[in-house]
């Protein structure tokens, strides 16, 4: 329920469902009864999989209180049956941009407002909005109040932000080696190619060592398959890829179909 682009409000979903919670709380029950249905939880030995609602601050700290409340009681949310495992707070307003400053005072007053309802306060509450390194999570859960912390962007650009102890100064090397590590990550757990270079897109313009190598992503990682070359993957860890190629797009050329759906494209954009 938080993301504020134009495609997500017109289309009634992302920070929309803010301003309806009903719906909200029927898709959060919807993927509790998916995922946590009786068959599902007897195949997985009685172990139920967390659901969470992640969402935005409402102008003030009771309209987000009584947001939450409604969304969970849509849900069919209950302290003896609970639907909701955790509640993510992006400290911004539906509106609001990743360049303003996040309302971490508001949220944390919505977390204190939240700790005195007796359906809200056992929830674990995560906070969310320009949180750069675990290190910074962990001191803003401490200073707002918050039971864990959720880092995106930051990430984006730099996936050791989770790490323990404070990443050192990139270098080329050092981030090389961490977007070898990204494309091997990428191809075992069947990420989708075209997430998988979109997360390279963003990642190669904001570090300063590898910026001037940016045209090459673009013109020349066209499937995962360019990728044993560009990141110098061969040898056992080539082969191992290998395994897993059949259920990913590992192709050594795209097929005469996208190829002219490519020109089209590109034919299109040269026209506009």
């Amino acid at each position: 329920m938080g993301c504020p682009k134009k495609f997500s409000i017109s289309n009634g979903f992302g920070a929309a469902l803010m301003a309806d919670p009903a719906r909200g709380g029927r898709i959060v029950r919807a993927v509790h009864e998916a995922v946590n249905g009786s068959g599902a939880v007897a195949a997985r030995g009685g172990r139920l999989v967390p659901v969470s609602v992640k969402t935005r601050l409402c102008g003030s700290v009771e309209e987000t209180v009584t947001m939450l409340r409604a969304v969970l009681t849509a849900a069919g949310h209950t302290a003896a049956r609970p639907v909701v495992h955790a509640v993510t707070l992006h400290a911004r307003e539906r509106d609001h941009r990743p360049e303003e400053a996040p309302l971490y005072e508001r949220a944390a007053a919505v977390v204190r407002a939240c700790r005195t309802d007796e359906l809200l306060q056992p929830l674990c509450f995560v906070l969310n909005g320009s949180v750069a390194t675990r290190g910074d999570g962990v001191a803003k859960m401490a200073r707002y109040g918050f039971d864990s912390a959720m880092l995106a962007r930051a990430a984006l650009v730099d996936m050791r932000a989770f790490a323990a102890a404070a990443p050192q100064a990139a270098t080329a090397a050092s981030m090389e080696e961490l977007v070898r590590e990204l494309f091997t990550l990428a191809v075992q757990y069947r990420c989708a190619f075209k997430n998988f270079k979109y997360h390279l897109t963003r990642l190669f313009p904001a570090v300063d060592c590898l910026k001037d190598r940016m045209p090459v992503i673009q013109s020349q990682l066209r499937c995962y398959a360019d990728g044993y070359t560009l990141f110098h993957v061969d040898g056992a860890q080539r082969r191992m890829l290998e395994e897993c190629a059949y259920e990913v797009e590992m192709l050594d050329a795209l097929p005469e179909a996208e190829l002219g759906e490519e020109e089209s494209k590109a034919k299109r954009i040269r026209s506009e």
